[in-house]
């Protein structure tokens, strides 16, 4: 694999600001980041390359294989300049399931604060022809 591989939910706006922050601080090339809904991102779910019953998680692929959860988000980590894959060999101490937990909680309640963003991003979606909104303009409408 030439570089790694992130799968995401690219209607959740706390998910693309993440993937924004990763590829300011990305080292060489970076990742490569797939948005669930584009059409590679399905094509991705009919070839049974992604993790479709993982539709709540960030999904990382390397040469080590298929990352989900918060071994993904470590993983992605060690994609960064300093001191980002630090933090994520720091982070492995503590206990999988202790991480996964923390995890699914952050992914149940990621929509919160982020909704207009998450509505722009589908409009985008069905009107591909206009440019995504962004952020700051949708917060003015309210």
């Amino acid at each position: 694999m030439n570089r790694p591989l992130v799968f995401f939910d690219d209607t959740c706006g706390l998910c693309r600001r993440a993937l924004r922050f990763h590829r300011g601080r990305a080292v060489g090339k970076g990742v490569r980041a797939i948005g669930r809904g584009t059409e590679e991102g399905r094509g991705f779910l009919r070839e049974g390359k992604a993790l479709e019953e993982d539709g709540d998680s960030l999904v990382f692929v390397d040469d080590e294989g298929v990352h989900t959860h918060s071994e993904a988000v470590l993983r992605l980590s060690g994609t960064m300049r300093r001191p980002w894959p630090l933090v994520g060999r720091l982070l492995r101490a503590v206990p999988r399931g202790l991480r996964d937990s923390v995890y699914r909680f952050v992914a149940r309640h990621r929509r919160r604060g982020t909704r207009a963003v998450d509505e722009g991003a589908r409009a985008y979606r069905t009107h591909p022809t206009s440019a995504p909104p962004r952020a700051e303009s949708l917060r003015d409408r309210r």
